[in-house]
Formats: C-alpha cells, structure tokens, sequence
C-alpha cells in the first residue's frame, strides 16, 4: 500500500497516465456493474427492440440490375458509313437516354408501380401517408406519379465504361426491382435501334423523293434532245429500260415510305419481344423445377412474362405513328392497298442514254448544250441512285444487327437479400451498443448513490489514508 501511495504520487508529480486511478475505476465500474444487472440486462434489450422494430418499420432496399455489352459486329465494322449505327458507351449518354421523364413516366406506366407502391407501402409510410391525408387531404394519382418520377430519378443508375453498359434500380420490394430493371432493359434496347432507325429512314425517305424528281428531270432532258430536228434525223436513242416507271407524288411517296420504314422497326421489336418473351419463359421453367409456384421469384418471373406480352411504350409510339401517316396517305389521295406494302420498291436503274450524233453530221452549239444537260441530268439522278441505294444497305445492316448489337452479360435477376439495411449487422450493432449504454446506466446509478464502496475511494476522494480492512 505504502508502494502504491508512492507511485501515485510520482505519477502526479510527473504528469503522466495515471495507470492506479485507472484500474481503479475500472474496478469500481465491475463492481458498479455486479450491483445493477438489471441495467446491463435491459439495456441491450431495449437496444435491440428498438432496432427491430425500426427495421420493421422502414423500408429495406434490394438492388437488381443487368450489365450488357456493346459489341460492334464484323458486318458493321465492313460498312464504313454506318457510324450512326455504332453502339453508345458514353456514360453521360447513356444515363440521360435512361433517366429521361418520358422514359421513366412509360416505365411508371409499364409495371404497374402506382397500384403496386400504394400495395407494399411499408408501416412507416403508411404513418406519414395517414398524417399527410389529416392535414392536406389524401394525394391524388397526378401527385403520386410525380413523386414516384422523383423516386426513380434517384434509385435508378446507368452508366457505361469500356463497352459494357450497366443498367440498374434499387427498390424496397424484390418482385418489383427485378419488374424494373427487366423494362429498363427493353426499353434501352428498344429505344438504341429506333434511334439508329429513326435517323436513316429520314435520309431514306428524302432521297426517294429526290431520286423521283431526278428521274423525271432526267427523262424531259432526254425527251427534248430526242425531238431535236437533228437528233430526229440520226439513229434512235437506246435506252437502258424500255418502260419508265410512272412518276409518284412526292408527298405520297414520302409517306408510303415512311410507313413501311415503320412497319419494319415494329418487326423488329415484335422479333425482339418475342425472343425475351421466350428467355423468360426458360428461366421460368428452371426456377419453377427449384421453387414452388408460390415462391416470390417464380411469381416475378410470370408478372414479368405478362407484362413482356403487352406492347411497350416504344411499340404503341409506332403503331400510333403508322396508323396517323396511313390517314394522311389515304387523305392525299393514296390507294389503300399501297399502304400495306412494307418498302418502297428499288428505283429502276434507267437511264435513257441518247444515241450521238454521226460524226459526218455537222454539230452546233445547241446540240452540244442538249447533249450536255441529259449528261447532267443523268449524273445527278445516277449519284442520288447511288446515295439512296447506299442508305438502304445501310438501314438493312442496322436492322441485321439489331440482335447483336448488345449481349447481355449478365441478365437481371430477382434480389434474394436487401442491400440495405444489414439486419445482421444492425442487430449485432444494438445489442453492443446496448451494452455499452446499459454499463453506463449501472455506473451511474451507483455514483449516485454515493456510497463509498472501496479504499481507493476513501484514499482519492476524501484524501485520507485507509487504516484498517474489514
């Protein structure tokens, strides 16, 4: 005892850690702790009650998403004017086509999310949507769906590096996070091959139009060569066809053509559904020989086949587009049998190519302006042929690619555990956290109750030496 007083007293002088005072607090907190178990007991109690019915009350986040993967195939590679077909890997693009309000409103619409979220609003939702009601009145769909366009701005993520676009959501339910993350997926592709359409169909359908006036410019210039008095004399001119074709309204072909561009894209959605259609349909029955048919990924899988059946936004935008174009088609004067043709027939490669003059015959300056115009005329329509014909390879190799285009790497599938919150952990977390607090409560209690329970006490505090041990 002499020894410790001693130590304590060159610890004071020094100014160092007082190791005795800590061991003895320490001891006195052990002590502390003996006398009330009841503190230690219910504190870790209460810690963890508190965090289960937290976790009860809020949300759980699950997270589902799919990675696909931008290729650039060997027939677009060969084509050197299909740039516009060439997959986005821009991060910054890719979000802003994903994040869009009328993409996200078409996907509010899609799964059905305003009868789901008023279905799986959790307890602590439901208590602010009740207080809200009491003192602004009930919210109204319109408001509903502005807040849930808020919501999926924010749980929805997309983004690109190095080819591989990866497109993802984070929802409180598992069924309708993999419901989302399967429409985002659709409607991403969708909307990547109508806008690599939707770009060549409109150089296609002006240069059809442009090829026509060509083509009849080219054919006055032949005629009034051919009625020359000098060119009457001399051989027949050869032509290269024997019929030219009739000439078309330009207004009608635009809209003949557009319609059958249209038609095409919804081929090719269609071919594209119905080959998701049937991916879902295998993973189905996989899951259905594990689960049972109760099970909640086999009952996402189905809500996501019944709604892979019904016509996406982007598809209902086409139908809509086509049936308007066949009312202006048949308003202008077109016949209805042409609207149901699917392309525009290739324009024959005339031209007329006026025979020359014999060389004994004498020329004059008009005859070689005459001669010279048919030449420009036939230049210019045989260089818009050319262009037309090229935009149309072009438009077929983009809709040969459409299936290649992006590979999915890895396809969504229905979250098994949140990502947040860890229940473990947060478990684990409050009983800790609770027994530190309920430590705590027990040495408080007893500094409250100031009794002096231990010589170190009487030595520190009252500063008077301990004389005798009972």
């Amino acid at each position: 005892m002499e020894h410790t007083e001693k130590a304590e007293a060159r610890d004071d002088e020094e100014g160092g850690f007082d190791f005795g005072a800590f061991v003895d607090w320490g001891s006195y907190a052990v002590f502390a702790i003996r006398r009330h178990k009841a503190a230690l007991i219910l504190g870790p109690t209460l810690a963890v009650c508190l965090a289960g019915a937290a976790l009860w009350a809020l949300p759980a986040t699950y997270q589902a998403e799919t990675t696909l993967l931008a290729e650039r195939t060997q027939m677009l590679a060969s084509l050197g004017e299909l740039r516009r077909g060439d997959a986005p890997t821009d991060a910054g693009s890719v979000s802003d086509a994903v994040l869009r309000r009328d993409n996200t409103l078409a996907l509010i619409q899609q799964t059905g999310l305003v009868e789901h979220w008023r279905r799986t609003r959790s307890p602590a939702g439901r208590i602010l949507d009740w207080l809200r009601a009491r003192t602004s009145g009930p919210m109204s769909d319109h408001d509903l769906v502005d807040g849930l366009v808020r919501i999926l701005e924010g749980k929805i993520y997309a983004w690109s590096r190095e080819g591989r676009v990866t497109l993802g959501v984070y929802w409180h339910e598992p069924a309708m996070a993999y419901r989302l993350v399967n429409a985002i997926q659709t409607n991403f592709l969708e909307q990547n091959h109508l806008k690599d359409v939707a770009v060549i169909e409109d150089a296609v359908a002006l240069l059809e139009v442009r090829v026509d006036e060509a083509r009849q410019a080219a054919e006055a210039e032949v005629e009034r060569a051919a009625r020359s008095p000098r060119r009457a004399s001399s051989s027949t001119p050869t032509v290269r066809e024997s019929a030219p074709p009739p000439s078309v309204d330009p207004d009608l072909l635009r809209l003949q053509t557009a319609i059958g561009i249209k038609r095409r894209a919804v081929e090719d959605l269609e071919s594209f559904r119905q080959r998701r259609i049937s991916e879902l349909q295998a993973q189905l029955a996989e899951q259905q020989s594990v689960y049972a048919s109760s099970h909640p990924v086999v009952v996402g899988l189905r809500e996501s086949i019944a709604s892979m059946n019904q016509d996406s936004p982007n598809l209902s935008s086409l139908r809509r587009d086509i049936h308007e174009l066949e009312n202006e088609y048949l308003a202008k004067g077109g016949r209805p049998e042409d609207t149901t043709r699917t392309s525009q027939a290739s324009t024959p490669q005339l031209l007329f190519a006026p025979a020359p003059l014999p060389i004994s015959a004498p020329r004059d300056a008009s005859d070689e302006f005459r001669d010279s115009q048919v030449r420009l005329s036939i230049g210019r329509y045989n260089a818009l042929l050319e262009r037309l014909e090229t935009a149309r390879l072009e438009l077929a190799g983009v809709r040969a690619a459409f299936k290649y285009r992006f590979v999915v790497a890895r396809p969504p599938e229905q979250p098994r555990a949140p990502v947040s919150p860890r229940r473990p952990a947060i478990l684990a977390g409050a009983f800790i956290a609770g027994l530190l607090v309920g430590a705590l409560a027990a040495l408080v209690l007893e500094l409250r109750s100031g009794l002096l329970v231990q010589e170190w006490q009487v030595r520190r505090l009252v500063g008077l030496p301990v004389l005798a041990r009972t």
